[in-house]
């Protein structure tokens, strides 16, 4: 029986990543973006910095170069990183696939079969439209998997081969680990296929040599933050300027620790959170191809024990350590939409082992058809045929006229007066600050960013060597309080606040007056109350006006679900409904108190109705 060769492989791989890069490409995102951390990243890319723990100095480096590219928006040549990255990952998958079967025309179809249905899948889909660091982390995740597999199917070569391949393991892991850090999820599958191929005895013999090709790039990677950090780039989390300081970045000592589920807020069972990422992969692929790629692990491991078992466990384990083991440990908040999405979104590492499977168990139906489908052709139409359920996410996973993240970016600062002091609340709207003042410059004087973070002392410090004007007071508790921080700053300038910040830190509602102003309240001292009062009226004529708030548009049905931007509407809703209660309790303008009532409903329904519910 002829096997597929290593060129066809290649050409098998290619041109699995070349569908999807036409396919994707068309929808990649224009700009800036909301979903999960993208802006955050996007914007440190652009200006060469640093962003959240742990640094992420490989992505960042890679990501400032593809902003150079003269394409498009400066966000969408960003955005371009992660389709790439995907086509790459898409590629491995395919050549790996096709190289694992015995049978060349099998091996072919399996391999494209596989790599198509991983790029078509939900999640993945998704991840190739906007930049974020688990594209990157994903092709790692297929390169350390290719070369431990490889490793294995050489342990009877040559010990120049061998070495080949251990080398090509140790530089792969060493710059997935200055990636990433999940990546250590990988490593008791690669642990099996290693030490199983009886190469951990020339691992003994070539120790050093590999422990130098594993450290070098981590090494020289942590490094690159030091010096990047030192140019006091506009994002620069960690204010990294000292060794210590760049080993509390990378131990994401700001988030608890390595290991600290830093985005839960409750205590869920491991079985919940396991059965979540279990409903997320069957919304990825459907449950038609879990069940294939369940029969893909069975075939490879009954088959010929002699050769693949291992390799079927060693991709079962990556599946477990990177799917449900992590969704116990990371406690994301699964009874949530949101936090549905989020763990949708750190799924797309272990979407690249199911693939494999998927394409394992594609092989394993075609060589159990072929007495039924002997023509190629006819094997050809049955492989990709797996590929078809999975072509309705080109149209669900579309991001071509999302402008949502750039008019919400705008709307922090539109209207609001030069030198005022913002401040906001969430991810999203750090990010879209981060774009809006630190890559776009539209914020002059004013000064946007979330007291969330004002227990951090380096951030403190950073406030203070880049803001000489801002008044920081001494705390009277452990870290300055938002109610102490705009004490100290409103006789200074104006202040405008997320309204949300109102119900985290109740005592504000006491020590102050406050308004509605555009999609922010706006903090006022008691004697100045009635001046802005009186010109209330007028200002919400002009926030409902279309021309004056680009975000307006926004509504909770044009998100597809689950979805990372939930807070996008209902942030617009609040500022509706918010006005409305004013007008409605202080002037006499019903028909515009109406009028921004209803269209709060009608951005966010279920939002506005638990805001307008009563209270315990």
């Amino acid at each position: 029986m002829e096997q597929p060769g290593r060129s066809d492989a290649a050409r098998v791989g290619a041109l699995a990543a070349i569908v999807a890069l036409s396919i994707w490409l068309p929808r990649l995102a224009p700009t800036v973006t909301l979903l999960g951390d993208s802006a955050v990243f996007v914007s440190a890319a652009a200006t060469f910095g640093v962003p959240q723990p742990s640094g992420y100095p490989l992505w960042t480096l890679v990501g400032w170069m593809f902003s150079k590219v003269p394409l498009g928006d400066v966000a969408y040549r960003v955005h371009l990183s992660s389709a790439i990255f995907h086509a790459a990952t898409v590629f491995v998958v395919g050549w790996l696939v096709t190289t694992l079967s015995p049978s060349r025309v099998v091996g072919l179809v399996s391999g494209l079969s596989a790599a198509l249905c991983l790029a078509f899948s939900r999640a993945f889909f998704l991840g190739s439209l906007y930049a974020e660091v688990f594209p990157l982390n994903d092709l790692f995740t297929a390169l350390a998997l290719a070369a431990s597999i490889e490793l294995w199917r050489r342990r009877d070569a040559p010990q120049a081969e061998v070495d080949q391949a251990l080398n090509a393991l140790a530089w792969i892991s060493g710059l997935a680990s200055a990636h990433h850090q999940t990546i250590a999820l990988l490593a008791p599958a690669l642990a099996l296929l290693v030490f199983g191929s009886g190469a951990w005895l020339r691992i003994f013999a070539r120790f050093p040599a590999l422990l130098v090709r594993f450290v070098t790039p981590i090494a020289v990677f942590l490094l690159l933050l030091l010096v990047v950090a030192a140019r006091d780039p506009f994002v620069s989390w960690g204010d990294v300027r000292s060794l210590s300081a760049l080993f509390r970045l990378v131990t994401r000592a700001d988030y608890g620790g390595p290991l600290s589920p830093h985005l839960g807020g409750k205590e869920l069972e491991a079985s919940v959170l396991a059965h979540a990422w279990l409903e997320g992969q069957a919304l990825a692929y459907g449950w038609l191809l879990l069940g294939v790629a369940c029969v893909g692990a069975v075939a490879a491991f009954v088959r010929d024990r002699s050769r693949d078992w291992p390799v079927a466990i060693a991709l079962v384990t990556a599946v477990l350590m990177s799917g449900p083991v992590f969704a116990a440990m990371n406690q994301l908040e699964v009874d949530t939409e949101h936090g549905r999405a989020f763990a949708e979104r750190f799924s797309t590492m272990s979407a690249v082992p199911i693939a494999i499977l998927v394409g394992l168990g594609i092989a394993a139906a075609l060589r159990a058809g072929e007495r039924w489908f002997p023509p190629p052709m006819a094997r050809v139409v049955l492989g990709l045929s797996f590929v078809l359920p999975l072509s309705r996410h080109a149209s669900d996973c579309d991001l071509r006229d999302d402008r949502r993240g750039l008019q919400v970016a705008h709307d922090l600062v539109n209207d609001v007066p030069d030198g005022s002091l913002v401040l906001i609340t969430g991810d999203a709207l750090n990010g879209a600050a981060l774009w809006v003042c630190g890559v776009e410059r539209r914020c002059g004087n004013t000064l946007v960013f979330t007291p969330g973070q004002m227990h951090l002392d380096w951030r403190v410090a950073q406030l203070r060597r880049r803001h000489p004007d801002l008044a920081l007071p001494v705390p009277a508790g452990k870290f300055i309080s938002v109610r102490e921080l705009v004490g100290a700053n409103l006789p200074r300038r104006p202040i405008f606040l997320s309204p949300q910040i109102l119900d985290l830190e109740p005592p504000l509602r006491d020590a102050f007056q406050f308004l509605p102003e555009h999609i922010h309240v706006r903090a006022l001292r008691t004697e100045d109350l009635d001046a802005f009062k009186a010109s209330f009226p007028e200002r919400a004529r002009r926030f409902a006006r279309a021309d004056a708030c680009e975000g307006c548009g926004i509504a909770r049905a044009d998100l597809r679900a689950p979805s990372l931007e939930t807070s996008l509407p209902f942030l617009y809703a609040l500022a509706f409904e918010n006005h409305a209660r004013v007008l409605g309790a202080w002037f006499e303008e019903p028909a515009l108190a109406a009028f921004f009532s209803a269209r709060a409903e009608q951005i966010d329904p279920e939002g506005i109705r638990r805001v307008r519910a009563p209270g315990p």
